[in-house]
């Protein structure tokens, strides 16, 4: 008998990808990269914010499964629970 205690999961962090500006091949690398790594330590990510041009991108590459979108109201509620959103400042700014 051991006293191990379930480990409760986070759920997995939000990446506000409206500060991306125009997707492009490059985004969509780099996002299945973050995936890909996130899931390799056990975690993933999910995208909150994209432009249509971002979820058309994810579809046409296969990846809409892969890297997931949260509509705003998950956001919302996500924030509420602490949940962190990472960004990227734009170097053009």
């Amino acid at each position: 008998m051991t006293d191990e205690q379930p480990q409760h999961r986070p759920s997995p962090p939000l990446i506000d990808v409206r500060v991306y500006g125009r997707p492009d091949l490059a985004t969509i690398d780099a996002l299945a990269c973050l995936q890909l790594m996130a899931r390799r330590l056990g975690s993933s990510i999910r995208l909150c914010g994209a432009c249509p041009e971002l979820v058309e991108l994810l579809n046409l590459a296969g990846l809409q499964e892969i890297v997931p979108l949260v509509e705003d109201s998950e956001r919302s509620t996500s924030a509420r629970l602490g949940n962190i959103e990472a960004t990227r400042s734009d170097p053009d700014e």
